[in-house]
């Protein structure tokens, strides 16, 4: 354990690694603090504000005078900044900065290293394609900043859609990992719909409804973004790791977690105040009364952000929290019209309903042109057809029209090989009861 230094001396300049600047040595600190098992995340959040507030970051003009202070008191005990006349003692600096000492003694043991540290941390990333940004870079995300305690440390695998990165346009969608087939449908639906009019479909990549939600901006060509509840670089959840990768090429995966950090419980809670905070309104498609998705819904709402929900059938379990929120007063959706009216009114609404060819509902008129042609000539077949039994009938009714699924989701269904549902799904398409669009992703013509 590294020694701590004399009572009002400050450590040396170096402390805080291979850094020459305060704020590179600052930036360092968080991105190693960040990464440390011993500590983590809660305390970079704690050490993130405090540095901010020192002026190795932006920092709101509310920020007291004492504050200040105490952040240069500590940035200079952490060797981030230069020594003030005076630098309190080691008790003295706790009850300033409301820290315990225990924390304060492991964060200086972590800035004597935090050049090397923060190095290998931002290698990690790159091995995977990422960057890592701190709340005390220019990149960061401004949305953000109007969380009580911001991440300090970002992991970005891919590019923050520009709008979505000044918090101006934007939709976090978020539901039930077990779904129905109705709000799967209604979920891509909807995200499909508003991200080819250009905004932002933000979820947590979670099974169910977040992962519908992706899957609809992407069927659209538009961006979206995911918020992990682990680092890069793990399998979670297990069998998305496509859709990860569609997600990094049309915007991307974010997570405050270091890199290989494998879930953990509280990580989701914690991981769905960033939902929240990065767009303008959160939107819950099914949920039970004690879903984490209505987690992100407080969060919004102590945000000052729109809160959304999509009703459902009385009585059924997954409609219990969105009609909870609707009595609450939340926003009654039940197309993309309605989310639009809510972000930006309902004059530009129409003008982006009219320019991009969505109908009310949230149909794409071209597209449902498109499928109808495609089922009149792929139906001849079907029309006069049983609907097919067996392995390939329960394939079919693990289809939808609206929601295109990947020949691994269906294999995992229905507890079958990858071959055998690719060859019934032929025949399917050949019969005329699916069709294949590009992804490969296959979808329901009708019955």
């Amino acid at each position: 354990m590294e020694r701590i230094l004399p009572a009002g001396t400050a450590p040396p300049a170096s402390s805080c690694g291979a850094a020459t600047t305060p704020d590179a040595a600052a930036r360092d600190l968080l991105v190693a603090v960040n990464a440390d098992p011993e500590t983590g995340p809660r305390l970079a959040c704690h050490l993130g504000e405090l540095l901010a507030a020192g002026g190795g970051g932006r920092a709101g003009p509310e920020t007291a005078t004492r504050v200040r202070e105490a952040a240069r008191h500590l940035a200079a005990w952490l060797g981030c900044a230069p020594a003030p006349s005076r630098t309190p003692r080691l008790g003295e600096l706790s009850a300033e900065v409301g820290l315990p000492t225990p924390l304060l003694v492991r964060a200086r043991e972590i800035a004597a290293r935090a050049g090397r540290l923060a190095a290998r941390e931002r290698r990690r990333a790159a091995e995977l394609g990422a960057a890592v940004v701190t709340r005390l870079d220019p990149g960061y995300p401004p949305a953000l900043r109007d969380l009580a305690l911001p991440p300090p440390v970002l992991c970005v695998r891919g590019e923050l859609p520009e709008t979505l990165a000044r918090g101006r346009l934007g939709v976090t969608v978020v539901g039930a990992r077990r779904a129905d087939r109705y709000g799967l449908d209604l979920a891509h639906r909807i995200s499909r719909s508003l991200a080819a009019l250009g905004l932002p479909i933000v979820s947590g990549l979670a099974r169910g409804i977040d992962a519908a939600a992706h899957r609809g901006a992407l069927a659209a060509g538009g961006a979206t973004v995911a918020v992990l509840g682990s680092g890069l670089g793990v399998d979670y959840p297990r069998g998305h790791g496509r859709l990860r990768d569609e997600i990094a090429s049309s915007g991307a995966l974010v997570t405050e977690f270091p890199v290989g950090l494998e879930p953990r419980r509280w990580h989701f809670p914690v991981r769905n105040r960033l939902l929240a905070a990065l767009t303008p309104g959160t939107l819950v498609v099914q949920a039970t009364e004690r879903s984490g998705s209505l987690v992100t819904a407080r969060w919004a709402l102590d945000l000052g952000r729109e809160v959304l929900a999509v009703p459902g059938p009385v009585g059924d379990r997954h409609a219990r929290g969105p009609h909870r929120l609707l009595r609450d007063g939340a926003g009654l959706v039940t197309g993309p019209r309605d989310v639009l009216d809510a972000l930006v009114g309902p004059s530009v609404a129409d003008e982006l309903l009219a320019a991009g060819g969505v109908g009310e509902g949230g149909t794409d008129r071209t597209e449902d042109g498109n499928r109808s042609k495609r089922e009149k000539a792929g139906n001849g077949n079907a029309g006069s057809m049983a609907c097919p039994r067996g392995r390939k009938g329960k394939i079919l009714r693990a289809l939808s029209a609206g929601l295109g699924r990947a020949p691994e989701e269906i294999a995992e269904e229905v507890d079958a090989g990858v071959d055998a549902v690719l060859g019934a799904l032929m025949e399917l398409e050949i019969e005329g009861w699916a069709r294949r669009e590009p992804g490969p992703r296959f979808f329901r013509n009708r019955g």
